[in-house]
């Protein structure tokens, strides 16, 4: 499962110590848009870049998916972070998955659209990621991020701890709606 290609150049090649950040491109399908389904480990700052491309399109369900081992994805970014000790993205395709590694899948059935668009999208990325301050010495390392798309406008990112405490927010705003409701509804009946 894991790819020996990937795995012989980080761990044997002399260019391995010279690569700062990579940009894997996974597919479970034959076209469709790149979707950006990792980032890291652990630095958002690739999200700043990414916000520039011209229609970014997210899955962060998919990270999760993938930890869990639900999604078999991943190998290749796997073996560039655990073992090139490196940080990255990984887009996928997911278009048209019945044809993928079957007699289907070959060039043909990649519509141009397609390549466009991850051309247009990685085109921005890379010219942003090739002057980023963040890369000499790596950057920030902070908790695992969480990002989305808003309708393939722009990406929203934030930490998990920036999560835990909207969640916290929501969920006490939510218990004192429901206090709130359900005192107004005991005064009502009382009442009545």
């Amino acid at each position: 499962m894991w790819s020996h290609a990937v795995h012989g150049f980080v761990t044997q090649h002399k260019w391995a110590k010279e690569v700062s950040a990579f940009i894997n491109l996974d597919s479970v399908g034959v076209g469709g848009k790149e979707t950006l389904v990792r980032v890291g480990p652990n630095r958002p700052w690739f999200l700043y870049y990414y916000q520039k491309v011209p229609r970014p399109r997210t899955l962060a369900c998919v990270e999760e998916l993938l930890q869990f081992g639900f999604v078999p994805l991943g190998a290749d970014f796997n073996m560039m972070k655990d073992y090139g000790n490196t940080v990255g993205v990984e887009f996928t395709f997911f278009r048209n998955g019945y044809k993928f590694h079957t007699r289907f899948d070959d060039y043909a059935s990649v519509p141009i659209e397609s390549i466009q668009h991850v051309g247009d999208n990685l085109l921005t990325l890379v010219q942003g990621l090739a002057d980023a301050q963040e890369l000499k010495p790596l950057g920030q390392t902070v908790d695992k991020v969480i990002f989305y798309d808003f309708f393939e406008l722009f990406v929203i990112h934030y930490t998990v701890a920036i999560a835990s405490l909207i969640h916290i927010a929501v969920s006490s705003l939510s218990i004192i709606v429901a206090l709130r409701n359900l005192h107004s509804f005991g005064l009502s009946k009382s009442i009545a």
